[in-house]
């Protein structure tokens, strides 16, 4: 497997986790409660390159 920015071949994969971006926004529109949303796709399956940092979520 390669890296589709870089082309290294140095590359792991995880959960992706809490997004805080998605949690703020969530929040900013539906107050406290949206901060929750932050959950949404944590269990999604990713790919990062360890040279450049790109993540990339794996295609079913």
């Amino acid at each position: 497997m390669y890296c589709p920015k870089c082309g290294s071949q140095d590359i792991v994969y995880g959960e992706r986790g809490f997004s805080w971006r998605n949690g703020i926004i969530g929040s900013l529109f539906f107050g406290d409660h949206g901060f929750l949303a932050g959950f949404l796709g944590s269990r999604d399956i990713v790919y990062e390159c360890e040279d450049c940092g790109y993540v990339w979520k794996v295609e079913e």
